[in-house]
């Protein structure tokens, strides 16, 4: 999993992105994985844990925020979830002292607390 997150002062938005190199979600299911306790396989001896709230929240979080996310994924080829936020004015001229190129950090493995 790879993610990374950057500003465009040109058009005023912070970009975050996950990527990851997992089982892909068909075209049919990328509106669908934002509502509420839907999964890809929502079968109850599928491999992955969780109720379904994850994307669900980010995509309120990030309305409210007055910005989009977006998938883009394939079956057996990962996905990118991508999140675009507005940049106030104020915290424009504070981004402009930061280093312009994405911010990249590789995540190897997740813990379970």
């Amino acid at each position: 999993m790879v993610v990374s997150a950057h500003h465009n002062l040109e058009n005023g938005r912070l970009r975050f992105q996950v990527v990851d190199t997992g089982v892909g979600i068909p075209q049919e299911l990328h509106k669908a994985i934002f509502e509420k306790f839907i999964q890809v396989d929502g079968s109850s001896t599928r491999p992955y844990e969780g109720i379904g709230l994850g994307l669900y929240i980010v995509k309120q979080l990030t309305e409210l925020l007055g910005g989009e996310v977006e998938v883009e994924s394939c079956p057996g080829k990962g996905s990118t979830f991508t999140i675009e936020i507005p940049i106030a004015d104020k915290q424009r001229a504070k981004l402009l002292d930061l280093d312009p190129h994405p911010q990249q950090c590789r995540v190897e493995s997740l813990y379970r607390l």
